[in-house]
């Protein structure tokens, strides 16, 4: 009836395709199709495989994909420019940004730069089905 009625609160757990990491202050918002997270990643185990980042372990699988709403910031990265967050088909979020050819997202290789330890702080809104 309505959608506004179906509320839910939680924690979720990130987790990367490539190595490990360490996640803190995951939760998560479901009003209706509509769910918020938020999350801090940081102590990446991988930062040299050429592969790109994916985040994964979404609460809910999207409804929508190819889009995705939010907001990132991030230290220690190679890739200065990628603020845009991008949810995937399979339900992984990339950190894509502006590029002077094709788009280009920010990969394992471009994390823990300059002997830093990469620490990424992220918050994601997107639709469930």
């Amino acid at each position: 009836a309505n959608a506004l009625d179906d509320y839910e609160e939680g924690t979720w757990t990130p987790n990367v395709q490539q190595g490990t990491v360490t996640a803190e202050s995951n939760r998560y918002t479901k009003i209706g199709r509509m769910v918020h997270l938020v999350t801090r990643l940081h102590s990446f185990s991988n930062n040299s495989s050429g592969s790109a980042l994916e985040i994964g372990g979404l609460p809910y699988s999207a409804g929508v994909y190819g889009v995705a709403c939010g907001s990132i910031m991030y230290s220690f990265v190679g890739q200065s420019d990628a603020t845009v967050l991008y949810l995937t088909s399979s339900d992984k979020i990339q950190l894509y940004g502006g590029h002077s050819g094709s788009y280009d997202n920010i990969k394992h290789s471009d994390l823990s730069v300059s002997g830093g330890s990469t620490d990424i702080y992220l918050e994601l809104t997107y639709h469930t089905s």
